[in-house]
């Protein structure tokens, strides 16, 4: 496992599927007292992470933070340094239930937030069903700043060794954050809109179109309105950042 930086400045973690599942592992086993983040960035993340402050201290504080989408691998490729880029995406949706089936096989406990209360009912059966882990709290994600004492009392009560956010990017983010003093020990994972992916309310992209980066299409062609803004202006403005740098890099390296 290794740390690159992109940009100089946004920290991804390399490693594979097996790796990442050992190291959620060891933190569950020595978790006494101690709150774990393992976070993930897309293209969309990385414009986030430059325009927001919260979002961005997260990020440089988390324990892992992981390439959910082809973007940042792409971009690392094209900056690589001594031959160091991201292999590869780890998609929460791609792994999550074989996660939760090792966890499950470990005895591990999980607790769920986000989505609107139906999809988060649904999301927990095929959790539940699928991957054999016990729930042992919920809570959906359409809640008022008053309520997050209540989220964390639950999460202190019941004792979860996983938290997981599905409340999308940045608000799952900005509420570790903001949290940071008063979550209980246990690992911190966000997964954007997993739940409704679980739930059936949203479909995933074809394996094809996943595996070629262009799920973010499947995405708009299915929500179109909404997500105009993310798949255009945002793509560009990633596209900006990574080419900038890259112009920028070489530029250094023709003057020396």
């Amino acid at each position: 496992m290794s740390r690159i930086y992109l940009f100089d400045q946004l920290p991804f973690d390399q490693l594979t599927q097996a790796e990442l599942f050992d190291q959620v592992l060891a933190w569950m086993e020595k978790k006494k007292n101690k709150r774990h983040f393992l976070l993930n960035m897309n293209a969309f993340g990385v414009v986030t992470y430059f325009n927001n402050q919260s979002y961005r201290e997260l990020m440089n504080q988390a324990d892992l933070v992981i390439s959910d989408g082809w973007g940042p691998v792409f971009a690392s490729r094209l900056n690589a340094k001594n031959g160091q880029h991201l292999k590869n995406r780890l998609n929460v949706g791609d792994f999550l239930l074989d996660l939760l089936t090792v966890l499950a096989k470990n005895k591990k406990t999980v607790f769920l937030i986000g989505a609107r209360e139906k999809n988060l009912q649904a999301a927990k059966k095929k959790i539940e069903e699928v991957s054999g882990i016990r729930v042992v709290g919920q809570f959906n994600g359409y809640f008022s700043p008053a309520a997050e004492k209540d989220i964390l009392k639950q999460i202190e009560l019941t004792q979860p060794d996983l938290v997981l956010l599905g409340l999308g990017v940045p608000k799952q983010e900005e509420f570790l954050w903001c949290q940071r003093a008063n979550l209980p020990a246990s690992v911190y994972m966000v997964g954007g809109g997993v739940f409704n992916y679980l739930a059936g309310d949203k479909k995933r992209a074809p394996v094809w179109m996943r595996n070629s980066g262009l799920e973010w299409l499947f995405r708009l062609i299915q929500e179109p309105f909404r997500l105009f803004w993310r798949y255009t202006a945002i793509n560009l403005f990633f596209l900006y950042y990574t080419l900038s740098f890259y112009l920028k890099s070489k530029l250094k390296l023709g003057s020396r």
